[in-house]
């Protein structure tokens, strides 16, 4: 298998980490309102005839004291 790498960039569009994830439970935490974020293509090779790509997506909403 190739591809699946994860692409971070700044809001402006400068790339700041180009990393493919390969352990479990490896993450990545950000401010999704300051970054963009891509990631490439899962290709399979030829003895592989499956594949996948897990994801876990959160987002946190500030409470308010009133």
């Amino acid at each position: 298998m190739t591809g699946g790498c994860t692409k971070i960039y700044d809001i402006e569009g400068a790339l700041l980490k180009f990393h493919t994830f390969t352990g479990r439970l490896d993450s990545l935490y950000a401010d999704d309102s300051r970054i963009l974020h891509d990631v490439t293509p899962v290709v399979l090779g030829p003895d592989g005839p499956t594949g996948h790509r897990d994801m876990l997506l959160m987002s946190f909403t500030g409470l308010s004291n009133s």
